[in-house]
């Protein structure tokens, strides 16, 4: 084993490392049953049957594909293997993005680790995962066609088949292609008259693979309709304002600050190269920067596109400070045998870390850490009659837990809407108006957190509290 290869080997090793961690997040609950309810009924959801305020509405979902395979892998293996299966498109992503990077193992693994940490906010047991790893896949094959690799475009429609019934991300495969057929058509217009033939044929093809694109997404259950769908979830306000994964990043935070190392680096690195940089790569990351400065879910597409970046940039510097070093140079029977021993050791260390981090106790402890367990159990043996005004964040793990138990509201924000959750967070913060719509839709039990200021509103005007922890509260109104 060389060098070349025990770096590979342990960057890969310290990015199981990482993924080796409960991945369930609020909103893993509601996908979970939703993929529930099309085993058990053997139909993709029409209408909405989950909660009482949008109770008959037409729903759809894009993720139903993914929805399946995560109740399908969870009535199998149970959380854990839910974990590992995310654990595995999150590695898979990864290999994805390290065939973009060329060049010095050590720099390569740098890149790559921080790249891994810049995306960490993101690593969820959600659809949302898949996206990333076929965002992987369309960047790898649009970098390696632009800078005169093989042509592999023709993969992109099949994957978009793919994606369009996974997550509703697949807009993001549409981004990309667009931003490669403007970086080319940047490209044709700057070499003039001198350019070669094969720079229209370039662009001739993206468009070309951009139309089939098109075509590809209409192969869904809602046909070519299911393209509006990215454009009607960004238009709710309430994700802008209080979904923090739809807000920017806070550069108080570890992660975003890795983001923005990750981002500075991949600058640096062109600004002091000596390589002129190609406007296809400015393109590249320009508009994915910006992307992720609007947004922290967007932060994770910079730990797509830069270390590619970082890797063409960066060597021709580290080739004038270290000339004539091979990392693929032969080494000794002792050597590779060291090297394979401390691969060994490594391997069986993660592998042991790995298994404490997915064990049931500490599932359960990161799920407790999210949701009010102790309180839906308190529910489950201890039926409440009327309908429940609930926490936005306990909505989802309702579903699921009490599927019985229509809810208010839950993760589901393209289906309320900002009409149905304005009208939430006007009764949880106890604002104008919050008996009136109470009194509208009949509440007569209310599940918040502690900490919620209608706990205390209601507190004064005589509601019960059924039940109460240091993380939720259930109130019942007086005489219920």
């Amino acid at each position: 084993m060389n060098i070349r290869r025990l770096v590979i080997t342990v960057v890969f090793l310290g990015l199981l490392y990482m993924a080796a961690r409960p991945m369930i997040d609020t909103d893993t609950w509601w996908h979970l049953r939703t993929g529930q309810w099309i085993l058990e009924n053997r139909a993709l959801p029409q209408v909405d049957r989950f909660s009482f305020s949008r109770d008959g509405e037409p729903w759809y979902y894009p993720g139903w594909l993914a929805e399946i395979l995560m109740a399908k892998v969870h009535a199998l293996g149970g959380l854990a293997g839910l974990n590992l299966l995310f654990g595995g498109v999150l590695v898979l992503a990864f290999l994805v993005i390290h065939l973009t990077m060329e060049g010095n193992p050590f720099l390569r693994g740098a890149v790559f680790i921080l790249a891994a940490g810049a995306s960490e906010i993101y690593w969820n047991a959600r659809p949302q995962l898949f996206t990333f790893l076929f965002t992987a896949c369309f960047y790898l094959c649009l970098r390696r066609y632009l800078w005169g690799r093989r042509n592999a475009l023709w993969v992109l429609p099949l994957i978009m088949v793919l994606w369009v019934n996974i997550h509703a991300g697949f807009a993001v495969g549409f981004i990309l292609l667009l931003v490669a057929v403007f970086g080319q058509g940047l490209h044709f217009l700057a070499q003039g008259a001198s350019r070669p033939p094969e720079t229209g044929r370039k662009l001739a093809w993206l468009v070309g693979t951009l139309a089939a694109c098109l075509a590809a997404a209409a192969v869904n259950p809602h046909g070519i309709t299911i393209l509006a769908y990215p454009f009607k979830t960004v238009s709710i306000q309430f994700l802008q304002r209080f979904i923090q994964e739809w807000q920017s990043p806070d550069f108080h935070y570890l992660e975003a600050q890795l983001f923005l190392i990750l981002f500075f680096a991949a600058w640096a690195a062109v600004v002091f190269s000596p390589e002129k940089m190609d406007v296809r790569d400015f393109c590249f990351l320009a508009f994915i920067g910006y992307m992720g400065f609007l947004a922290w879910r967007n932060t994770n597409l910079l730990s797509i596109v830069a270390p590619a970046v970082i890797m063409k940039y960066a060597q021709p510097i580290v080739d004038r400070l270290f000339p004539g070093w091979d990392p693929d140079h032969a080494v000794s029977k002792l050597q590779s045998a060291v090297h394979i021993a401390a691969a060994a050791c490594l391997t069986v260390a993660v592998l042991f870390l790995g298994a404490a981090s997915l064990s049931p106790e500490s599932i359960q402890t990161a799920i407790r850490r999210q949701v009010p367990v102790d309180a839906v159990s308190y529910l489950a043996e201890n039926p409440v009659q009327g309908r429940m005004f609930n926490s936005y964040n306990f909505g989802s793990y309702l579903l699921w837990y009490l599927p019985g138990i229509p809810v208010f509201v839950d993760g589901r924000t393209d289906l309320y809407d900002d009409e149905i959750l304005s009208q939430y967070l006007t009764v949880i913060h106890a604002r104008e108006g919050w008996r009136e719509i109470m009194e509208q839709w009949r509440i007569e039990v209310v599940f918040v957190e502690v900490t919620a200021p209608i706990r205390q509103v209601l507190l004064s005007e005589g509601w019960t509290v059924l039940y109460q922890d240091d993380k939720a509260v259930i109130l019942v109104l007086p005489g219920g």
